[in-house]
């Protein structure tokens, strides 16, 4: 829904079905089987490379939205073995406090597992996860993953943050093409 919102938010008015950006193209994707090993980001890669090679092509990919409290940029991941763009991660957490919210650079502790920045960082292209979940080893309250895994157990200035960050960021990048 997140994404959806922020087509919506990109969309112009003026011009149904167009977006508001002038130089940058965005791609919503959503990815399937990412913890059967990341296999939905590498099917989209067989079929992509080529066209997200062709062009700067950056990802942020938005994983495991809980709490505010723990906005974080990955800047490693695969159980910490994959190094995620560091460059990016820092851009997206001073967009995120110009906004005014509080974010940290984080790195993929080992038995973490992955999210599918770490295939696309694979491929080339300059990736971070965005996540709003303790990164802890021992966490009160882990809603990850078992059956508290439910709509309510996301805090909405969480999800409110993440789009301010991602708005914030295609502005950016609209800017700079």
């Amino acid at each position: 829904m997140m994404l959806v919102e922020l087509a919506r938010r990109l969309a112009d008015p003026a011009r149904p079905g167009k977006s508001s950006l002038n130089q940058t193209r965005i791609t919503f994707v959503s990815f399937d089987a990412e913890e059967p090993g990341l296999r939905g980001s590498r099917a989209y890669l067989k079929q992509r490379q080529d066209q997200l090679q062709s062009m700067p092509t950056f990802m942020l990919n938005i994983d495991s939205i809980y709490n505010d409290k723990h906005l974080q940029f990955l800047v490693s991941d695969l159980n910490g073995s994959i190094q995620l763009s560091n460059d990016l991660a820092e851009q997206y957490q001073g967009l995120a406090a110009s906004a005014g919210i509080s974010s940290k650079l984080t790195r993929m502790v080992f038995g973490g597992g992955a999210t599918d920045a770490a295939e696309l960082t694979r491929a080339g292209v300059q990736a971070t996860t965005m996540l709003a979940m303790s990164t802890a080893l021992v966490r009160v309250g882990l809603v990850y993953h078992i059956a508290k895994d439910t709509v309510d157990a996301i805090a909405p200035e969480a999800v409110r943050a993440c789009l301010e960050v991602a708005c914030r960021l295609v502005e950016k990048l609209d800017q700079v093409v």
